[in-house]
């Protein structure tokens, strides 16, 4: 009886914990996120919402690139991504990333922008350990930004 009581408990912590991600209909998305939104992507196609805490974020294809914009509840746009390929990474990154990280192989690249500032996030995959790295377009790392997953 106490293993099904800590079964439950434990189910219910890790429901908790999953940081308030919800899936949600667009008509459930507040009309000033929506009009930001569409005025920001007007061309936007399969838009799938999802709501966290106060937060908004549209998952979507745009010219057959896949996009995610993050919103407010004021309907502000915090940061927008999409999928780039490795030879769209800029000269001085694919060096960096050769000279530093030569054991690694790069896996997936997105272009982040935020606050009027582009950053690359790169996902290098390893023998025994990942990556994660959020870099400016010169290849200097940018510790002090979060990668976005």
């Amino acid at each position: 009886m106490k293993l099904l009581a800590l079964s439950v408990i434990a189910a219910s912590t890790f429901s908790f914990l999953n940081f308030g991600d919800q899936d949600i209909p667009q008509n459930e998305v507040p009309s000033v996120v929506l009009n930001a939104f569409t005025q920001a992507h007007p061309n936007a196609a399969q838009v799938e919402w999802e709501k966290q805490h106060d937060m908004f974020e549209a998952e979507f294809e745009k010219d057959s690139i896949d996009y995610t914009v993050q919103l407010n509840a004021a309907g502000e746009v915090l940061q927008t991504k999409h999928d780039v390929t490795e030879t769209e990474l800029p000269q001085q990154i694919r060096k960096m990333i050769a000279e530093s990280y030569a054991k690694y192989k790069i896996d997936d690249v997105e272009l982040v922008e935020k606050k009027g500032t582009l950053y690359y996030q790169i996902e290098l995959d390893g023998t025994l350990q990942d990556k994660q790295l959020v870099l400016d377009a010169n290849g200097k790392e940018q510790k002090t930004v979060s990668y976005w997953d």
